[in-house]
This record gives C-alpha cells, structure tokens and sequence, in this order.
C-alpha cells in the first residue's frame, strides 16, 4: 500500500510538472530569392538576402532561445516556397502544437498590394478595396495561389491562437505593416508604382520595370517617388510582360472574408512586428561579410545578439527602430500584439530555457586560425569574444 501511495504522489507529481517543462518551440521559415514565372524558369525579378535572413533567423532561435535543431522548425527557401509547401508545413505543425507551445513565422520575400472587387464592408470601411499578399515563389500558380493574402495569414495565425500557443509573425517584405492586420490607407490604386531595384521586396502587378535607378547597396538614397504621369508612361512603355502578372490584365481578387485581426482577440498572446509600413519598401544591405540581408531582419538580429535574448518585445522593437535610421534607410517598422507581449521577450516564453551564448566545437587549428563549426548563420559576429568550456588548455 505504501508503495502504492508512493507511486500514485510521484505520477501526479510528475503529471503536474508536465506542462511546465514539456513546452515545446515550433518556427516556420519562409526566405525567397528565386522568384519563376514558369516551372523551372526564373523571373526577372530576384532578391539576394532572403535566403540568409531565413537562415539566420533559424540560427538566432536555436543558439538564443533554445528551440531543437530538428524538424520542428521548417525551413522553406525559393522553389520549396510555394503555396502547397507553405500550407504542408503550416498543418504539419499545428497537428503538432499544444497549449502554451511556441510558435514563430518568419516570411523574408516579395510583398505586393492588389485591388479586391468583393471586399467586405466592414473591410472596405478599412482598407478601401485594397488588401496586401506575402508572394510566394511560383507565380505562375492558377488564380493567384502565389499570392498568400492578408486574410490568409490571419486566418493562419488564430488556428494557433485556438489552440493557445503563443504565436509570433515576423515579416521583411515591401508593405508588410499591417498585414495580420485590417487598416485604413489613404490612397487608392490598382497598381503600385515606384522606382525598382534589385534590393528592394517588391512586386508591382504592373509587373517589373527596369532598373533605371540604382542606389548604393547598403545606405537608402531616395524616397519613393509620388504617382505621376510621366513615370506611369515610362513604366508603360519600358514593362516585361509576363505570365505571371502583366500590365493588361485586370489583376483583381474576389475575396469576401472578414476575419478577426488575432492581435485584438482577447488573451491571444499574439505578437506581429513587420519591417515596413504598408506604404514602403523594404530594402536589403550587405553586412560585415560582404552577404546580403533584409535591413529589417539584420538590424533586429544585431539588437538580440548585444542584448540578453528576454529582452522585451517593447525594448527590442524600439531599439531596433533606432538601429534602422541610425544607417539611414527610411523604413518603419510597425507591430501589433496582445497586450501581454509588450513586457515579455519575443517568443513569449520562459527566458529560463533560453540561451544567452552560442556553443560551438573546434574542427581544427592551423597556425594563428582556430576552425569552428559555427560561423554568422549561427550568430557569431566579429567582435565576439570566444572562451573554452571544457578542455581548459588550448595549444
């Protein structure tokens, strides 16, 4: 009987703890260079960062907040990107996902404004008839299915909000600000014209113009210039047409729904930070290495690799707004939450299980250089300072 007893307060025991300690970590991360207009064949238009923002982003989220190196985060980059890939992966982990789990969507690509002729009213009363898309990697997909829409992804996210996991949206894309949102705008056109380049994260459904203006790689030169006639007949007359999206089509969705914004539903633990309002463009720069990266995701990534990573959301996004102007580009990024988020770190979870250095294991020593098998994807940076952990001696 006694041992029966002893056995019974050890599983309840054990099952109480449960909850505390079995909090698991789960990431969808989407990076898109390669953008194809037909099976197996690129688009004009392509990016040079995203790819590494993804990856390093997955890197930050192992060796800062301890999420497994295994399939519980889902790397998703160019041809792998697209519409089935994407709702594979975001079923895949919901099937998986328990109350008090966290989950982190990060997206670094192509974002696009298009016109929606069904708009609800409610909706229309907001957003004027227009709705923003995250554009994934196969535009040649049949009606739009490249297009993963503003509604899309707050549909997306209060599954998760359901099931109560602390969900976060992380977006470095051209007009990214309010996209798990609903928000007035004061203008209203069909198509988004502006001067492109190849470090910007932008479509137009006008489709790509030529590069007429190149700016320096890694500092912001101009701002995006105001609608005119004269840059409408240029853009006119210089255009690609494509499959994909061409300048005499009448790209329009028909799309009625009306869903609720996940950071406005009441305890949601929600948390959305975007790298641009939803007017601008996002831009890419190079860092120390000469490799490119979304301005957005590297500013914010320098912030929590000089900060202990339960620095609050609060403190992270403002520090990392400052970071942004400080190297001149003109982008403002933007974010939503539960007001529950404001004070906590940016997963949502205990900082107990997260960690503030990055391990690594010596591969070899030649001469004056020591070989690790970790380099910036990881985190490192220039500058870090390495110490041993076991093997005190180092000759």
């Amino acid at each position: 009987m006694k041992n029966l007893l002893q056995f019974l307060l050890f599983f309840s025991v054990f099952l109480y703890s449960t909850p505390i300690f079995s909090q698991n970590k789960y990431a969808l991360l989407i990076g898109i260079n390669k953008y194809y207009s037909s099976p197996n064949v690129l688009h004009t238009k392509q990016l040079r960062g995203c790819v590494n923002d993804a990856n390093a982003i997955k890197g930050m989220l192992i060796k800062r907040f301890g999420f497994p190196d295994n399939d519980n985060i889902i790397l998703l980059t160019d041809k792998n990107a697209n519409r089935e890939m994407v709702e594979n992966a975001i079923q895949t982990i919901l099937l998986k996902v328990k109350p008090g789990d966290a989950f982190v969507f990060y997206f670094s690509g192509h974002g696009v404004w298009m016109n929606n002729i069904n708009q609800n009213e409610f909706e229309q009363k907001l957003k004027m008839g227009m709705n923003q898309a995250l554009v994934l990697s196969n535009l040649y997909a049949a009606n739009l299915k490249c297009l993963f829409r503003d509604a899309d992804v707050k549909q997306m996210f209060n599954k998760f909000v359901d099931k109560k996991v602390i969900a976060t949206g992380i977006f470095d894309c051209c007009f990214s600000g309010h996209i798990s949102q609903g928000q007035s705008i004061d203008f209203h056109n069909s198509y988004s014209y502006f001067l492109t380049h190849n470090s910007q994260r932008s479509f137009s459904f006008a489709d790509i113009v030529e590069n007429f203006k190149i700016i320096n790689d890694s500092i912001a030169k101009f701002d995006n210039p105001k609608w005119d006639t004269i840059l409408a007949q240029f853009i006119e007359d210089s255009i690609i047409h494509t499959k994909a999206f061409n300048m005499g089509d009448s790209i329009a969705i028909n799309d009625s729904r009306l869903i609720t914004r996940p950071s406005e539903r009441p305890h949601s633990n929600f948390l959305s930070l975007s790298g641009t309002d939803e007017y601008q463009k996002g831009e890419e720069m190079k860092d120390a290495t000469g490799q490119y990266h979304g301005v957005f995701t590297k500013s914010l990534l320098d912030i929590i690799e000089k900060n202990p990573t339960d620095i609050s959301v609060k403190d992270l996004f403002d520090k990392t707004k400052k970071l942004i102007v400080a190297k001149g580009f003109k982008q403002t990024p933007l974010r939503f939450q539960d007001p529950s988020r404001v004070s906590n770190n940016l997963i949502g979870m205990q900082s107990d299980q997260f960690n503030n250095n990055i391990e690594c294991s010596v591969k070899s020593i030649q001469k004056n250089k020591i070989i690790l098998d970790a380099g910036t994807i990881d985190g490192l940076k220039i500058g870090n300072v390495l110490s041993l952990k076991r093997n005190k001696k180092l000759t």
